[in-house]
Order: C-alpha cells, then structure tokens, then sequence
C-alpha cells in the first residue's frame, strides 16, 4: 500500500453507518469553533452548537420527507417554462 492509503486508515474507524447523534454532531461543531481559534465554551458561544443543529435540522428538513406525497407551492401558477404566460421582452 502507497502512503496515502495508510494515511487515511485511522480515518476509517471513524465511519459509522447511520445518521449520527445530536451530541456528536454538536460537539463537531464545539471543534469547528475550538478549530477557528474561539473558546465554546465562552460566554455568547456555549449555545452555539445546539442553536447550528436547530438551524441544520430546518435547512435540511425536506431531506426526511417524501417528494412524491408533498405539495409544490407553486403548483397551479404560471411556470416560468410557460411563454404564453410569460411577459414578453421589451425591444
């Protein structure tokens, strides 16, 4: 085996199968801070792992839900694909 493949052995331990746990995505995010050269710990940050996972569950919500049972919003307007409803261009 080259270099990098034994490189990257260690890092195989670390794949787990299956979604991972809230404290462990949350205690990612403490790293990234400790990461950038800030405390998570400090005053102003100790919330900000748990406030980034709220905020990535809402990002990534539809990810849960099937598509073909769900609604488009815009469903019954006018497409943007549709030229006859689609105002022409001024020359």
């Amino acid at each position: 085996m080259n270099g990098t493949v034994h490189a990257l052995q260690p890092l195989q331990s670390l794949h787990r199968s299956g979604k991972p746990e809230r404290a462990e995505v949350e205690a990612a995010v403490r790293t990234i801070i400790r990461w950038t050269g800030d405390d998570p710990d400090r005053e102003g940050l100790v919330e900000t792992p748990a406030r980034l996972v709220r905020a990535l569950e809402e990002f990534f919500c539809g990810y849960r839900e099937d598509p073909a049972g769900r609604r488009c919003c815009y469903q019954g307007s006018a497409s943007l694909h549709d030229d006859a409803r689609r105002p022409q261009a001024r020359q």
